[in-house]
């Protein structure tokens, strides 16, 4: 049996944008549309409060990397504002602060 030659990828294929570009693009239009459907403005500076009555101020933010963040269950949908990680449940308010 002849050996086979090792495929090759073209990655500097002309008109098309690259792979991690593409997939960037992808991902930013999944948390928006996700922050659209929550209510929430990801990526913005916020207040929040919490329902115990913790104040936090800060960038919101998805906490971790969901691959499909369009498709995340809002019950179990962990968000953070610096250090702080809470679930979508335990936001009482939230206010842009820009």
């Amino acid at each position: 049996m002849p050996p086979t030659g090792q495929l090759e990828f073209d990655f500097d294929a002309s008109g098309s944008p690259d792979g991690l570009t593409a997939w960037r693009a992808q991902r930013r239009a999944a948390v928006e549309a996700l922050a659209a459907r929550l209510g929430l403005p990801l990526g913005r500076r916020v207040e929040v409060r919490l329902a115990d009555g913790v104040i936090l101020e800060g960038e919101l933010r998805l906490h971790g990397n969901a691959l499909f963040p369009d498709r995340a269950d809002t019950a179990d949908l962990e968000l953070a504002v610096g250090r702080v990680n809470f679930r979508h449940s335990e936001i009482e308010a939230c206010v842009c602060r820009d």
